[in-house]
């Protein structure tokens, strides 16, 4: 049975409802007292419309379940009985007693807060992202299933055991914390990110990340992986992001993670034992700018290798002659060591191939025009957003 909004508009659920948000509830209010009354049923749950007056808009829309409020003047917690989504993040900083307040229906939360509060209160809290503040850990209640705490200094005990079904944890930009605290990281743990951590970043070298037996996503970009810690990661890890992990050393080994499919270890310290070591299993490998990547290096069989980026490094010939015949798009952007006998007949699905500052010879790029391969002359780049498959051309010094 379609809802009252739904036939007042002559209009199905994904045309009169999916299409509209809280800004088209204001105007449909006044069209007339039946509209009014239907769009106020609404449970309305968006962040795209920024809520100036609390009071006002449950007052509109009392089937509202979730807003992204500019101001929390007079938002008291009867006022936000029900609701289960809050961005606060429009608030500035909130305070550890305004926290204490919310109401115990939200299931998801946005904060930007320099004091924490404590939100045991909240049990049915579910996602949490708060950021630049003194995190007290034991202050989340243990049904949270996200959280984002980035920009954090963790307060001591800094323990996370007590979130037995948390799956996802960012913890960036943090500004400490304290090396006993990994320990503590719940088994259920499927995403972790450890990016961009300063030089306040207390961990040992063989700090260990085995007991998360559930780990698919590690980012450590800019951060704290060293070898050993890298030896620990489980066998279930699909991707890895490690760009600018300086620690990591030509010794550091892959051949322990059977189902990596993501790998990106942009400038890191890798090298050609490490390429060795690659599973099967890679889809995407992103190995720019590491030095320690010489023109021995050779690709182990990779059959699902789709992309490969290993621009910067030194790669030649014999590594061009180890690619998988799968790989679809090539970037060996200034990559000296590959010279004019190179060739990509082996390569019969290749797509794109980026290869500025190489010695590739004329006839190899004609050849690859041939079968369909889009690959720039040797002093133009060619870039793919990503976002919307637009691909834009351009010359050296003149990068966008």
């Amino acid at each position: 049975m379609p809802s009252l909004l739904v036939v007042i508009l002559a209009g199905n659920p994904v045309t009169a409802i999916a299409c509209l948000n809280m800004q088209d509830a204001t105007t449909l209010r006044r069209l007339h007292p039946a509209v009014a009354a239907a769009v106020e049923g609404v449970p309305w749950n968006e962040e795209s419309t920024k809520v100036r007056d609390v009071v006002r808009w449950r007052a509109a829309l009392p089937g509202a379940v979730g807003a992204a409020l500019w101001r929390l003047a007079g938002a008291s917690a009867a006022l936000l009985a029900g609701v289960t989504s809050l961005d606060l993040t429009e608030c500035g900083d909130v305070s550890g007693p305004t926290l204490m307040t919310l109401p115990p229906s939200l299931r998801a939360v946005k904060v930007i807060t320099r004091k924490a509060g404590n939100l045991v209160h909240l049990k049915k809290l579910t996602s949490l992202a708060c950021s630049h503040m003194a995190a007290k850990v034991w202050c989340y209640p243990p049904s949270l299933q996200e959280l984002r705490i980035d920009c954090c200094r963790l307060k001591e005990p800094a323990d996370f055991s007590h979130l037995r079904v948390l799956r996802k944890l960012s913890l960036t930009a943090t500004k400490y914390i304290p090396p006993r605290t990994i320990a503590t990281l719940p088994p259920s743990l499927e995403e972790l990110d450890l990016s961009e951590t300063g030089p306040e970043w207390y961990w040992h070298a063989d700090a260990s990340l085995a007991r998360l037996t559930r780990l698919r996503v590690f980012r450590a970009v800019s951060g704290p992986l060293y070898d050993a810690m890298l030896a620990s990661l489980p066998p279930s890890l699909v991707e890895l992001h490690a760009a600018d992990s300086t620690r990591l050393t030509p010794a550091a080994s892959f051949a322990h993670l059977p189902a990596l499919r993501t790998l990106d270890v942009t400038d890191c310290g890798i090298g050609d034992t490490s390429l060795a070591s690659l599973p099967p299993s890679l889809v995407e490998l992103t190995a720019a700018r590491c030095k320690n990547i010489t023109s021995a290096a050779m690709l182990p069989h990779l059959p699902a290798l789709r992309a490969l980026d290993v621009s910067g490094s030194g790669v030649g010939d014999v590594f061009v002659a180890s690619l998988p015949a799968a790989l679809q798009d090539l970037c060996i952007v200034d990559c000296a060591g590959i010279t004019a006998g190179a060739t990509f007949d082996h390569l019969p699905a290749l797509r794109e191939l980026q290869s500025s500052g190489t010695d590739l010879s004329a006839a190899t790029l004609a050849a690859c025009h041939a079968r369909g391969c889009t690959a720039p002359a040797k002093q133009e780049y060619l870039w793919r957003r990503k976002s919307t498959g637009d691909t834009l051309r351009w010359s050296p010094g003149e990068r966008p």
